[in-house]
C-alpha cells in the first residue's frame, strides 16, 4: 500500500506489487580428495593419485560444475580431516573420496559422494574389474556424479588414450615430473614409453613436453633437447590442430 496525500489528507492506495525476485541456484562445486593406496605396495600411490587427477580432469567436463584444482584438493592428502572443515576450506557443497587397491591384473575402486555440510553421503559404489576397465570406471564414476548432481558430462574430450600399458607409465611419469627433482629424471623415460605405446595419447605428449622443459633436456643447449622437443610439439598440432591442446603446447 502507498499513502498519497490529495488536498491535505492522506489517502491509502493499492499498489501493484514487485515479482519477488528468485534466488538464483546454489552453484554446485565439488573437490576431489586424493583417492587413498591400499595395495600392498605402496609404490603403487602414483597410480590411485593419477585416478584421482584423471577423476578431477573428467569432472572438468561438466559446464554447469566448478571444480576445484589439483593443488587445493591435494593439500589435503594424508589428512585424517573432518569433511565439514574440508567443505568450508576449499569452499565446495560437495566432496569426492574413495580408495583404489590395485593387484596384478584387478583393481578395486571405492567411490564415495559426499556432503560436506552435515556428512551425509549422496552416493557410493565399489568397482572391482580388470586394470584394461580404468577407463570405462572413470567415465562411469565422473558421470554419476554429475547425475546426481542433476547436471550434464560432456563429451568430445581430445587426447586420451585406450592403451592401459600407455596409460600406467603416463602417470607414472607425471607423478615422477610433480615429485622431487631426482625423481623427475624418470619422467622423460616414462612418458616417451607411454607415447611410444600409443602414439596418439596427446595428453602423454604434453607432459612429455613439460618434462624436457622441467628436467632441462632442452636447457641444456644441446640441438638434440631442442629437437625432441620440436617434434613433441609438431605432434601434439598434427593430431590435435586448432584445440587448446595444440596451443598449449605451441606456448613453449
Amino acid at each position: 500500500w502507498l499513502f498519497l496525500r490529495t488536498q491535505g489528507e492522506p489517502v491509502a492506495v493499492a499498489a501493484a506489487s514487485a515479482p519477488a525476485a528468485e534466488a538464483p541456484p546454489e552453484e554446485r562445486s565439488i573437490a576431489v580428495l586424493p583417492f587413498r593406496n591400499i595395495s600392498s605396495d605402496p609404490e603403487q600411490e602414483y597410480f590411485s593419485d593419477g585416478l584421482s587427477e584423471e577423476l578431477l580432469n573428467e569432472l572438468t567436463r561438466v559446464p554447469q560444475l566448478r571444480v576445484i584444482g589439483r593443488t587445493s584438493s591435494f593439500a589435503f592428502k594424508g589428512k585424517d580431516e573432518d569433511l565439514r572443515t574440508v567443505g568450508e576450506a576449499l569452499g565446495v557443497n560437495h566432496i569426492l573420496q574413495g580408495s583404489v587397491r590395485k593387484a596384478g591384473d584387478r583393481v578395486r575402486i571405492s567411490a564415495q559422494l559426499i556432503n560436506p555440510a552435515d556428512g551425509s553421503q549422496i552416493w557410493s559404489d565399489v568397482y572391482e574389474r580388470k586394470l584394461e576397465d580404468i577407463f570405462a570406471i572413470q567415465e562411469e564414476i565422473a558421470r554419476t556424479v554429475a547425475q546426481a548432481l542433476r547436471l550434464t558430462l560432456a563429451t568430445g574430450a581430445v587426447g586420451g588414450t585406450r592403451n592401459f600399458a600407455a596409460y600406467d607409465e603416463f602417470l607414472a611419469g607425471r607423478a615422477a615430473l610433480n615429485s622431487n627433482f631426482v625423481a623427475r629424471t624418470e619422467a622423460v623415460s616414462r612418458l616417451g614409453k607411454a607415447v611410444a605405446l600409443d602414439p596418439e595419447f596427446v595428453t602423454a605428449w604434453l607432459w612429455l613436453i613439460d618434462a624436457y622443459v622441467r628436467t632441462g633436456v632442452v636447457g641444456s643447449g644441446t640441438p638434440e633437447g631442442v629437437r625432441l622437443q620440436d617434434e613433441a610439439i609438431d605432434k601434439v598440432v598434427s593430431l590435435a590442430p586448432k584445440t587448446p591442446e595444440a596451443s598449449f603446447a605451441l606456448s613453449y
